[in-house]
């Protein structure tokens, strides 16, 4: 998200929504990936697409070779990624990025965007549509969940330096206790 200036788990949020993740999904209108790229659009932003579809909307005869697609890789991912870059989670998620971004560019508004990299053009009030919302409240899930990562990390790692410093007090006191002992026995001796 950083590298194309993206709110922090926004393409988190909409990879949850379209696909929940899986790099092998495949959608009713032809699109494939963990970001559910169209052809047309893959192909725009430099990626190698099964067939010879150009298309950015609903292609029934695309949605079929990709069917076949899965069926003949046998649910090898590799074998998918050989033929569709689409189901190359890192390429088509840099895609994804770089057509985010730039409906943002042309729109001005990140839920514009968001409306437009599914339907083409924005929704006349983008905010309020169930797409919008629905990929919204992924990405407010993702933020939770890496807030809770960095919560547990950062109370883990708490915990272990407090247990280190524990540790290295309690050892320093017994060695200044053998020590004094030595002294104070070594005196009345």
């Amino acid at each position: 998200d950083r590298n194309y200036d993206i709110p922090e788990g926004l393409l988190g949020g909409l990879s949850m929504h379209e696909s929940y993740g899986n790099p092998s999904e495949i959608g009713s209108s032809g699109e494939a990936g963990i970001p559910q790229l169209m052809a047309g659009v893959a192909q725009q932003y430099g990626l190698r697409v099964l067939g010879n579809s150009r298309s950015t909307s609903r292609d029934r005869n695309h949605v079929l070779k990709l069917k076949e697609l899965i069926e003949e890789c046998k649910g090898e991912h590799s074998c998918l990624v050989e033929a569709d870059e689409r189901f190359d989670p890192e390429k088509s998620l840099d895609a994804a990025a770089r057509f985010l971004k730039d409906k943002y560019k042309q729109h001005g508004s990140w839920d514009d965007a968001l409306s437009a990299y599914n339907r083409g053009n924005p929704a006349k009030n983008a905010s309020s549509t169930t797409y919008v919302k629905n990929v919204r409240a992924a990405h407010h899930y993702w933020l939770r969940e890496k807030l809770k990562s960095y919560a547990y990390w950062f109370k883990v790692s708490s915990w272990k330096l407090w247990l280190k410093k524990r540790v290295y007090v309690q050892s320093i006191r017994k060695i200044t206790d053998r020590e004094m002992m030595k002294t104070f026995v070594g005196k009345i001796i």
